[in-house]
């Protein structure tokens, strides 16, 4: 393992590294994919079914997010937000470093307007974010895990926690009241 994030061209009987993302101080421990609803601006020079394997079948939809994004959660405590560029001679930008957790981040997710993050440090936090991804900020932390958060699941207003503590924990996160032991 190591502090890059690769991102491959994958064809039939190989695949080929395009670009590296550069960043985390740690090593990289989640990812996840975002494509926007609609079509994004730029050459078209990467298909949107490439980030397939970041998050299920289908990748995550979002809308209000122009372009591709990756996000990143790593042993430096922090979550990266990448911008995939428009152009295929430009770099992936990181566009935002979200810092709070005090230990490696292992999960993260995205739900309505959170993208909700589950780390070493036994908490979950849910950050909010504005469409156009220019203000970002911690709203919620979640505490009821005695050891560090691995899974994360959300429907509705329902949000599934596991823990190395051997627990599986459900939090209302309308009003992120909770948890409930399972």
């Amino acid at each position: 393992m190591d502090s890059t994030v690769g991102v491959y061209r994958v064809f039939e009987g190989g695949h080929q590294k395009i670009s590296a993302l550069v960043g985390h101080m740690g090593w990289v421990r989640c990812l996840l994919g975002i494509q926007p609803d609609q079509g994004s601006e730029g050459d078209g020079w990467l298909e949107v079914s490439g980030l397939e394997g970041l998050r299920g079948p289908e990748g995550v939809r979002a809308e209000g997010w122009k372009g591709i994004h990756v996000v990143s959660g790593s042993n430096d405590c922090t979550i990266k937000v990448w911008r995939l560029p428009k152009f295929r001679h430009e770099e992936w930008e990181c566009y935002k470093t979200l810092r709070g957790h005090s230990g490696a981040v292992l999960s993260v997710i995205l739900h309505n307007n959170f993208l909700i993050s589950g780390s070493a440090d036994r908490t979950i936090r849910l950050w909010s974010f504005t469409a156009e991804g220019s203000t970002w900020e911690c709203t919620q932390i979640l505490d009821g895990h005695s050891e560090g958060v691995w899974c994360l699941a959300a429907e509705g207003n329902l949000l599934v926690s596991g823990s190395d503590d051997r627990t599986i924990k459900l939090w209302g996160i309308s009003s992120a009241t909770g948890p409930s032991d399972r």
